[in-house]
């Protein structure tokens, strides 16, 4: 009983420090419902969810260029500004983290 007690509270906190970043006025997306991606230079890319496409925009990320795939590191199930950019290749190795320095929704 007491561990269920603890995965609750876990969630609600979780779930209201989503919920406080989204009502910050940051742009977000959930980083699980992405199904694709485009590199538009650099250091900007532009990710596909449900329809939506956001404009994210890294600091310094060298190997963009040459990723096979992407995925995200957060701290919740969204992806937001501080969080970063996983580069990944091939065979499904980690190249490179990159941190996100703006998302902005562009359709």
């Amino acid at each position: 009983m007491r561990s269920l007690a603890v995965f609750a509270i876990t969630l609600m906190l979780s779930a209201s420090a989503s919920a406080s970043v989204l009502a910050a006025g940051n742009t977000c997306f959930y980083g699980r419902s992405v199904d694709s991606f485009e590199v538009k230079g650099r250091d900007t890319l532009v990710v596909r969810d449900m329809g939506r496409e956001y404009q994210v925009r890294l600091n310094f990320c060298s190997g963009l260029r040459w990723a096979d795939r992407i995925g995200f590191e957060s701290f919740s199930s969204w992806v937001c500004r501080g969080d970063k950019v996983l580069l990944i290749d091939a065979w499904g190795r980690v190249q490179d983290r990159c941190w996100i320095d703006d998302i902005t929704q562009i359709r």
